[in-house]
């Protein structure tokens, strides 16, 4: 799977923590209950607890690409209020990943 397909839902995505289940509380991304993820907890769902660094360059490229006026911080750019589903779909898209 990857991280596009795994947020491909918007009910999949979410800002802030890195994961929730199903009542919204916090869990950890690889917790079976999770329902949704954050870009980064996304990353470490499909990609495990030793991520490479060139899939987060790859994501930070497409965040400066097509939002330059947003940080190319995937963290921030997922979290920032102005973020929108439409808008992570676009950075994977771009991303590969």
């Amino acid at each position: 799977m990857t991280v596009k397909e795994l947020l491909s839902d918007p009910k999949s995505w979410t800002q802030f923590p890195a994961a929730q289940d199903k009542n919204g509380s916090p869990v950890f991304t690889d917790d079976p209950t999770a329902v949704c993820w954050c870009l980064s907890g996304a990353v470490q769902k499909v990609y495990g607890p030793e991520i490479e660094i060139p899939i987060y360059d790859k994501i930070r490229a497409a965040i400066r690409k097509f939002h330059p006026m947003l940080i190319d911080n995937v963290v921030f750019f997922n979290d920032d209020p102005n973020t929108t589903h439409e808008m992570v779909m676009q950075v994977l898209e771009e991303a590969g990943v």
